[in-house]
């Protein structure tokens, strides 16, 4: 994702861009997912975020 409002200390997932980008990666899934790490190139402004699968619903239900 480019951005140029993100900063190198953000990582949170309470930031619109990043909770927007969470939310799409999990309901595209459709399964639960945790981040595992922010990664924020204000040079290439660029946001990577890596998360892991937790499971779907029906798991943690």
């Amino acid at each position: 994702v480019k951005t140029e409002i993100c900063s190198q200390t953000c990582e949170q997932v309470a930031c619109p861009i990043c909770s927007s980008i969470i939310l799409s990666i999990a309901k595209s899934i459709q399964e639960l997912v945790v981040v595992e790490r922010f990664k924020i190139e204000i040079k290439h402004e660029l946001v990577e975020i890596t998360v892991r699968k937790i499971g779907g619903m029906d798991k943690w239900m």
